[in-house]
This record gives C-alpha cells, sequence and structure tokens, in this order.
C-alpha cells in the first residue's frame, strides 16, 4: 500500500455531535473516507454509543485529508472539558514551529498556501507526544505526559490512564498517539542536522482524545475527527492501540493559581509513568546550544511548569544546569540563573553589593577557561550558551558552597571532606567551580533553583 497516494485538503468545519448514528456516505467523502482507511483499516466499523448511554455530549471537530489530527485531538480535548477548544487549536499552532524535523522535536504538520495544512503523506505527519511538551501548560492547563516502554502491549498502562481521567472525568481527557493497524517503527530515518543523530519515525500514526464515562469504567470514549462521532473501545484493544509509543498526555482543568498548578507539576513527578523528556522545542532549542551534549548539559529533572515573572506568565521546564523557559509563542531561552544566584549571593552579605557588573565586560582567564575550551569547543561557543561573564574569580569557603550557593542540597563534588573552598566564576546562566583536587565544574543551578522554589509551595 502506497501511503503517500492519502492525500485531500483540510476542511476547517465544526460539528455539534452527540451520540449521533454512523454519518452516511457524504458525510464520510468530508471526513475523508481515504486516510480513515488508511489509519483504521479498509473494514473498521467504529461502534456507536447509544444514546441512553452517554452521560455527556461532545462537540468534535472534523478533520480532512491532511496531517492536522495533533491540533484537532487537542482542540476536541479541550472543548469538552470546558474550554475554548478553537482558541486553543489557534493558540496551538503558533507555540510550536511546523519544519520536517524528528517527532520527539518538533512537527510534521505542515502549513500550506492558506494557512492549512499540507495533505496526510509520510513527509508530513502530525506530532509525536513529546512535541506538546508545555503546550497544554501555556495554555493554563494541568498536564503531564506519561510514557510505557514503546512497542508493548501494555494493559496496566492503559488501565493507569483510565485510573487518572476517572479522578475527574468531566474535566479531564488524555491526548493519545495510536496505531489501530500494524506500522512500521523505522519507516523513515531523519538525521538531525545539529547533533547528526539518526532518528526512526514510527509510521503510520494517529491522535485522538479520550475520555471515560465512570458508569462504564471498563472502557474508553474516543473523539476523533476522521470519525465524527463519539465511540467506545474496550481497555484491551484501547491498550492495544496505544502499543506504538505507549505515550499520552493528560490534561485537566483545575481551578488555582499559578501556584497550585506548580504544586501539581512536582507532586505528580513521582506518579506511575510519568516522564521527564526534553521534548518539542526545547529539544530543538537545547540541541541548538549544546550540539551533540545536550544530554548532558540540557538534563531535565522534570516535566514544565509556568512561572510569573515580572508581569510576564513563561513556562519553564527544570534542568539540572539550566531551565529552559518560554513567553507565550517566543523562542525557547536559557533563564540567567548565574545572574539570579549573583544577587542572592550579594543579598546575603556573602559577596558585595556590585560585585555583579553586567555592564562590564570580563572575561574567563587561567584553568577555569582551560576547562571551558576543553569542554565546550570553544569560549566563544561557552558565552553563547551561558552568556556573558559577570565577575571575577572569587574564592568561596566550602560551608559558604553549601550553605548559600547549594542551599544544602546534597553534592557529591562540594560535600567532599578535606575541601577548603572553591575559586568560582559566575556568568549570566551558570556558575563555573574550581579547586586543586577536582578541578573544573559547573555548579547545577537548575537543580538548586528547582528545589528552592519546592521548599517555597511547601504548606
Amino acid at each position: 500500500m502506497r501511503f503517500s497516494a492519502f492525500l485531500i485538503c483540510w476542511l476547517g468545519i465544526t460539528m455539534n455531535i452527540s451520540a449521533t448514528p454512523q454519518p452516511d456516505s457524504a458525510q464520510l467523502n468530508d471526513l475523508s473516507l481515504v486516510k480513515r482507511q488508511a489509519i483504521y483499516g479498509p473494514t473498521f466499523q467504529p461502534p456507536g454509543i447509544a444514546p441512553s448511554a452517554m452521560q455527556q455530549t461532545y462537540d468534535i471537530r472534523l478533520q480532512g485529508n491532511d496531517s492536522n489530527c495533533d491540533f484537532i485531538a487537542l482542540r476536541n480535548g479541550i472543548q469538552n472539558i470546558g474550554g475554548a477548544g478553537d482558541a486553543a487549536y489557534a493558540t496551538a499552532r503558533t507555540m510550536i514551529s511546523q519544519s520536517p524535523r524528528d517527532y520527539y522535536e518538533g512537527f510534521y504538520t505542515l502549513k500550506g498556501p492558506n494557512g492549512s495544512d499540507q495533505r496526510f503523506s509520510l513527509d508530513n505527519l502530525g506530532a509525536a507526544a513529546a512535541a506538546f511538551i508545555g503546550v497544554y501548560q501555556a495554555l493554563g492547563y494541568n498536564a503531564l505526559l506519561l510514557m510505557a516502554e514503546p512497542d508493548q502491549r501494555d494493559y496496566s498502562f492503559a488501565q493507569s490512564i483510565v485510573d487518572q481521567l476517572l479522578k475527574n472525568p468531566h474535566a479531564s481527557f488524555a491526548h493519545a498517539w495510536i496505531t489501530p493497524r500494524e506500522y512500521r517503527r523505522n519507516a523513515r530515518n531523519i538525521v538531525v542536522p545539529e547533533t547528526n543523530e539518526t532518528v526512526a519515525m514510527l509510521y503510520p500514526y494517529h491522535e485522538v482524545a479520550v475520555f471515560v464515562d465512570p458508569r462504564t469504567p471498563q472502557q474508553v470514549i474516543i473523539l476523533d475527527g476522521l470519525v465524527g462521532y463519539p465511540f467506545a473501545l474496550t481497555l484491551d484493544t484501547f491498550a492495544d492501540w496505544l502499543r506504538g509509543f505507549n505515550s499520552v498526555i493528560m490534561v485537566s482543568a483545575e481551578a488555582g493559581s499559578i501556584a497550585d498548578h506548580q504544586r501539581y507539576q512536582f507532586a505528580a513527578r513521582t506518579a506511575p509513568y510519568v516522564a521527564n523528556r526534553l521534548g518539542g522545542p526545547y529539544l530543538y532549542a537545547a540541541r541548538k546550544a549544546f550540539g551533540s551534549d545536550y544530554l548532558q548539559w540540557g538534563e531535565v529533572l522534570g516535566q514544565p511548569f509556568r512561572w510569573h515573572d515580572q508581569q510576564l506568565t513563561k513556562v519553564v521546564l527544570p534542568g539540572t544546569y539550566v531551565h529552559y523557559e518560554r513567553v507565550e509563542a517566543g523562542p525557547i531561552t536559557l533563564a540567567l540563573l548565574g545572574t539570579r544566584m549573583g544577587y542572592d549571593l550579594e543579598a546575603a552579605g556573602i559577596l558585595p553589593i556590585g560585585t555583579i557588573r553586567p555592564w562590564e565586560k570580563t572575561v574567563l582567564v587561567n584553568g577555569i577557561r582551560e576547562w571551558v575550551i576543553a569542554s565546550f569547543g570553544s569560549e566563544q561557543h561557552f558565552l553563547a550558551v551561558f552568556g556573558n561573564v559577570l565577575t571575577q574569580e572569587i574564592w568561596l569557603s566550602q560551608a559558604t558552597m553549601q550553605q548559600y550557593v547549594l542551599r544544602n542540597i546534597p553534592n557529591q563534588r562540594v560535600d567532599q571532606n578535606g575541601i577548603d573552598g572553591y575559586i568560582i566564576v559566575l556568568t549570566e546562566r551558570a556558575m563555573i567551580a574550581w579547586n586543586a583536587q577536582q578541578g573544573t565544574f559547573l555548579i547545577p543551578l537548575g537543580q538548586i533553583y528547582d528545589h528552592e522554589l519546592q521548599r517555597m509551595l511547601r504548606p
């Protein structure tokens, strides 16, 4: 079967669906029977749900033969938990660049000449789960990326998704990546320009919104713009359809402040199947900044959360050494954690007021400069990532490092016996430390401020 032959145009229409019978042949043509068969197979007939069995009605936006299932799944999910689905759809489309890169990083849903998507093909597939990291948080919802081992039928994973949805069935849904038919895990390989990695793409797959009815907890309700009406799956079938990616984003509408959302994100870190993934535009930014070392210096600690800073609401993805942050649909930047630490040390009386002088041009010297060149290829590359140098070399005692820099977070290098102190240098986004016994290393500023926020949020 030639999957590239499944082609038609985007239909920007919306329908209110409330347990309707199966659409007639004319409607199926409008819904793109060709793509529907590509996803579900030529003989698949989704079972309708009798009106008497429905606890709520659902609003479903239809999909043509394009790769818009990613945004439509988002729209249909948000619309049916009380949000403005069409506005969320439009906003989400501005938040992720649409370019043919690997599916951990961005979208294969390319825009056509009139602002709609190009037609469904191997080169224009839609998004994968990691591409949505931070999108739902930016839209104002609690969201968690859940993952199990891909390519495996994991019934416990399917049950866990249902259990999560049953906690708040009318205000939560799962954005799910499904593979109803047999698929090819290595259908196409993509070479990532920044790192020369080869990434295999799974094909074909599809995206839908998933709901549950508490009266029938042994099944899930699927909202799919290719089908046009809600249909039910048993948990066994649901687990089978999830197997390709075994990834979902759990989304819920919760009233509360930004602090409430932050508490939710931190509390959920230890929940089953929660995955801390560097993906979407964050992964693109990390690869561009760090190159092949992005997994070391760009490693993440948790999932994104919202942060309010100087009249701006940002989405922050916390990492060990850096925090990625984004305002609305703007570019991903690295937070000025080095500048923040410098001013914190001034406020604590550890450094004299005025030590942090970002307007002065200071340079790296001695062994610290040699380590930077050896570790990052050049001094210029390091400074492009971690910002301008803020201080000359400064000596801090081990006790000062433990109490005022690390805030008593255990650190193998700093907590060693027999260390008198450290020479440190602050840049806008980093703290570099050196002593004679251990050489040069970066202080984990991202981890420090991640723990600091968690302490602030405790009741």
